[in-house]
C-alpha cells in the first residue's frame, strides 16, 4: 500500500491521540469528516490513514456504526513487547555479522548524536536516534525483519519525541547508544541484545508513566 505522507501525519498523530487517551478512550472514534476538519486536511487522506490503522488492528472501521478502537493497554503493550522481541534480536545478529564498514557507520551515527547533543539540536538527535536503530536493523540482515522494526518505530514516533525533548532520559538514551555500539564492536551479541533491552525496558516504563499522566489530565 502506497500511504501519502499527509496520510503518514495522520496515522501517526491519530495513533498517538488513542494511546494518550485523547481520542478513543470511550472506544470510539470521531468519523472521518469530522477528524478531516479537525486536522485541516482531506477527508480522502483521513480515510487512507484509518485503512492503514485498520490493516493492522488498532480500529476497526464498522459501515454505517463508526470507528472502533481497540483496547489502548493492549495496543501499548503488544507494540512495546514487539519492539523490544525484535530489537534485541537486532542488536545480537549485528554484533555477531558486523564488519569494518558496519563499524564506521555505526560510528559515524554516534559521532553525529554526540554532535546534536552539544549543540542542541535535540530534532536532529531524534531523527539519529532513529536512523541509529533502523541500521542496526539493516545490519542484522534480516529484510522482513527490518520492515517489521521499522513499522512499530513509526507508530512509536511520539515516544521517541518524548524522550528526546526530556533531559534526564535523553542523558540516559544517549548513553545506552553508546553501551550499544561499543557492544556490536566488541563483537559481542548477548551483551548488544542485554544493552538494549535495558536501554527500551528503561524508556518504556518511562513512556508509560508519560501516556497514563496524559490520559489523566
Amino acid at each position: 500500500m502506497r500511504i501519502s505522507k499527509r496520510s503518514d501525519l495522520i496515522i501517526q498523530r491519530l495513533f498517538s491521540e488513542i494511546l494518550q487517551g485523547t481520542k478513543g478512550a470511550d472506544g470510539k472514534l470521531p468519523s472521518a469528516l469530522h477528524i478531516s476538519k479537525e486536522y485541516g486536511i482531506s477527508t480522502a487522506s483521513v480515510r487512507e490513514g484509518l485503512k492503514v490503522l485498520e490493516s493492522i488492528g488498532i480500529v476497526t472501521l464498522s459501515h454505517g456504526r463508526g470507528i472502533f478502537v481497540e483496547s489502548r493497554d493492549a495496543l501499548i503493550e503488544d507494540l512495546l513487547g514487539a519492539r523490544k522481541l525484535l530489537e534485541c534480536h537486532n542488536a545480537s545478529e549485528t554484533a555477531r555479522r558486523r564488519n569494518t564498514q558496519d563499524i564506521e557507520n555505526l560510528q559515524s551515527i554516534l559521532t553525529e548524536m554526540d554532535e546534536a547533543i552539544a549543540n542542541g539540536h535535540i530534532d536532529i538527535y531524534s531523527g539519529l536516534d532513529h536512523e541509529l536503530h533502523l541500521l542496526i536493523s539493516d545490519l542484522a540482515g534480516n529484510a522482513i525483519l527490518r520492515r517489521t522494526t521499522e513499522s512499530i518505530r513509526f507508530f512509536l514516533y511520539y515516544q521517541q519525541v518524548d524522550v528526546s525533548r526530556t533531559p534526564e532520559m535523553l542523558k540516559q538514551s544517549h548513553g545506552a547508544h553508546h553501551s550499544l555500539v561499543d557492544a556490536i564492536v566488541a563483537g559481542n551479541p548477548s551483551r548488544a541484545a542485554d544493552v538494549m533491552a535495558e536501554h527500551l525496558d528503561s524508556v518504556n516504563l518511562w513512556w508509560r508513566s508519560v501516556v497514563e499522566r496524559k490520559s489523566r489530565v
